[in-house]
């Protein structure tokens, strides 16, 4: 995986506001694969250690928006 540093990153906090889940469930993903997130160290507490891009937000939102079933 190469790293872009010009990505905008956001933590699991701001991840769990903009879905509107708890910080357990956006780390309970990380932690499961179902999302991609990088790990900074530091205290694990509350998901402080953990970095994820915009892009790997769009592509885990994109990856479970259904479409309408119009049959």
């Amino acid at each position: 995986m190469s790293l872009d540093l010009e990505a905008k990153f956001y933590d699991t906090k701001e991840v769990a506001e903009l879905l509107n889940v708890s910080t357990k469930t956006v780390i309970r993903w990380i932690k499961r694969g179902e999302i991609r997130a990088l790990n900074v160290g530091g205290s694990s507490a509350k998901g402080k250690r953990w970095r994820i891009t915009e892009k790997d937000l769009k592509n885990f939102i994109d990856e479970r928006t259904t479409e309408p079933d119009n049959s």
